[in-house]
């Protein structure tokens, strides 16, 4: 009997750090952009950053997806969140600029946000990815004909998923 309750009180106490194990020493990646990288119109666990992390564990990459998106931010929003949305762990980040400069009279700055928000990134060592408009302009939209659907988010997931597997390396 004494066994047996030194064994439950053991798996007890090990089993939250057994399931953290997974993310222990992960390389992180972070998703920064707007309502398309949020994932807006679908459940979070269905944007693109999580399907995608998904994925990569799929591959047995150990790694964690950070998802820094903000509904309607624009470029210079980006650039202002950056240091917050990145740590010390972070290898690779995937950048979404979308159109909310354009919709919001910012579009003379985003070229310049851009290259800030590489640079900094570039001063860190830390690779990225820019994710265009073009990576998933065909993919299927939701009700409000912007954002992508849970099946659009997975195909944008899988579309990144050797490129991110590339930059991880």
């Amino acid at each position: 009997m004494k066994t047996t309750l030194h064994i439950l009180t053991a798996i007890i106490f090990c089993t939250p750090f057994i399931l953290s194990a997974g993310y222990g020493n992960a390389a992180e990646v972070v998703a920064i952009g707007a309502s398309q990288t949020f994932g807006k119109g679908v459940p979070r666990r269905a944007a693109y950053p999580a399907q995608l992390e998904k994925l990569l564990r799929d591959k047995g990459i150990n790694v964690k997806v950070k998802n820094a998106g903000i509904n309607g931010a624009t470029t210079g929003k980006m650039l202002e969140t950056l240091r917050d949305a990145i740590g010390s762990d972070t290898k690779v980040v995937l950048l979404q600029p979308g159109s909310n400069d354009a919709r919001k009279g910012k579009q003379d700055k985003t070229e310049q946000h851009i290259r800030k928000l590489l640079d900094k990134l570039e001063s860190r060592s830390i690779r990225y990815i820019i994710v265009r408009k073009g990576d998933y302009a065909e993919y299927p939209r939701g009700p409000d004909g912007l954002h992508l659907t849970e099946d659009g988010y997975a195909r944008l997931a899988k579309k990144l998923l050797p490129r991110v597997v590339a930059a991880l390396r």
